[in-house]
């Protein structure tokens, strides 16, 4: 976004200056300091894809400048709608992600007072058009505003992603008329709604503009102590409960209550997934209380290939006999060959499914525990 901003900034002044080779090096500078910075945090010593899937569906609405919907609270944060005067518009649901839509994204709800600004700069500007109309006989005025108006469409259009919605939905869907590689490149700004912040920042600042050219500074500061109370007022709800959720105590609860967990904490060093990443909040967070690493987790853009092929590598080992003693194996589903094979003890605790190279000792009297036998799997039929 402040690159975009910047970029706007720097053709203003080509226009403005006609420095050529300058505005080059204004442009370059950044972008090389940028590369630099992506270099050392790793970004091009990896094969993972800058593309993380899902372009269209974290965009911003249409009605969202205006709306007041905090989607977090259908997951019982502790705070519910952003304002305490105006109705919540709908969004487009989205029933498989953890919050009531994926829009959240684009959460950029004005606040009453502002709106109430808009209003008031906006008849400003129908009483005071001419003088208006007459500033834009300027160039340099008429060329600052051009570029102010092309800034908030391009960074509007772009929120609302390939996928027009308003309310809960959707106008149209363009993604199927565009080439495969523009949705990629696209979708490597998956969260697009987040870019209609811009759009919001270009309504404020040009509404306190228009106000400010209008009034003196006594009426001003009487309008603004108004409006800041209006705003507050209206947000007051959403602050409180927010504030809330930092004076209280956070403590940290997991979902991995048994014995076993001490063991691996002060024995082992590693936990490697040889599947899919079950349960992986609370083992995070296992692991980062313990001192642990883990080889996968949540993430929007990881090098699956890389941690696949150490998967199926991990795989191999363990059906070679290979084992390590530093290691917890944790399995999607129970190894049957491999337990049955006694390549690995295999225990369940908590839900989760786990290998050890060695037998732990006590570990079937500790609450929660099972250990899964060769001979219970033969048992079952394999």
């Amino acid at each position: 976004m402040i690159f975009g901003i910047m970029c706007i900034y720097v053709l203003d002044n080509l226009f403005e200056h006609k420095k050529i080779i300058k505005t080059i090096i204004e442009i370059v500078v950044p972008t090389f300091v940028i590369l630099v910075v992506m270099f050392f945090i790793g970004i091009f010593h990896s094969t993972a894809q800058g593309s993380a899937g899902g372009l269209g569906g974290p965009s911003t609405n249409l009605n969202q400048l205006f709306n007041p919907f905090a989607v977090y609270s259908e997951i019982g944060a502790p705070y519910s709608d952003y304002s305490r005067f105006i109705r919540a518009f709908p969004l487009i649901p989205d029933d498989g992600w953890f919050l009531s839509s994926r829009q959240s994204e684009g959460n950029a709800y004005l606040g009453l007072g502002m709106i109430i600004l808009m209003f008031i700069a906006a008849s400003i500007f129908i009483q005071d058009f001419k003088d208006y109309k007459e500033k834009l006989s300027d160039k340099k005025t008429l060329r600052r505003v051009i570029l102010t108006v092309l800034t908030f469409i391009a960074f509007y259009i772009f929120a609302l992603s390939p996928v027009v919605t308003f309310n809960d939905r959707v106008l149209f869907d363009y993604r199927s008329i565009l080439p495969g590689k523009v949705i990629i490149l696209w979708d490597t700004f998956r969260a697009t709604g987040r870019f209609v912040w811009v759009s919001g920042y270009i309504i404020m600042i040009t509404a306190i503009w228009v106000v400010a050219k209008k009034f003196k500074k006594h009426t001003l500061i009487i309008i603004a102590i108004m409006l800041i109370f209006i705003q507050y007022q209206d947000q007051s709800g959403y602050y409180y409960a927010k504030g809330e959720f930092f004076r209280n105590e956070q403590v940290y609860v997991t979902d991995l209550q048994s014995d076993i967990w001490g063991i691996i904490a002060s024995d082992y060093e590693h936990l490697m997934y040889v599947g899919y990443t079950v349960n992986r909040n609370s083992i995070l967070k296992f692991a980062v209380h313990n001192g642990l690493t883990v080889n996968d987790t949540y993430l929007a853009r990881k090098d699956i290939g890389a941690i696949e092929a150490v998967k199926i590598h991990t795989w191999e080992q363990i059906n070679d006999g290979i084992t390590r003693d530093d290691m917890v194996y944790i399995f999607e589903t129970i190894p049957v060959e491999i337990v049955a094979d006694r390549k690995l003890y295999v225990y369940t605790a908590d839900g989760m499914i786990l290998g050890f190279a060695r037998e732990l000792i006590n570990a079937q009297s500790m609450a929660g525990v099972t250990y899964i036998t060769p001979e219970s799997v033969m048992e079952s039929g394999g």
